[in-house]
């Protein structure tokens, strides 16, 4: 799915903005199961937890306890 496409751009700037305003020891929670930007965020130090494509409207238990 994501093999073909190239977001480097909108990655770039998310990536400067965490950088800027969240500190690595904060958690984040990424709405969606993972993707490349979500690893790469990882191997950069931050803390990422995601979703697993659940419908949050109809159930929110994935995302209570976090």
């Amino acid at each position: 799915m994501y093999k073909k496409t190239s977001h480097k751009k909108r990655y770039q700037r998310t990536f400067s903005f965490l950088k800027t305003h969240i500190s690595k020891e904060s958690k984040i929670l990424d709405l969606g199961v993972e993707n490349p930007f979500s690893d790469f965020l990882k191997s950069e130090g931050f803390k990422i937890e995601n979703t697993n494509g659940e419908d949050l409207d109809e159930d929110l238990s994935a995302v209570l306890d976090y």
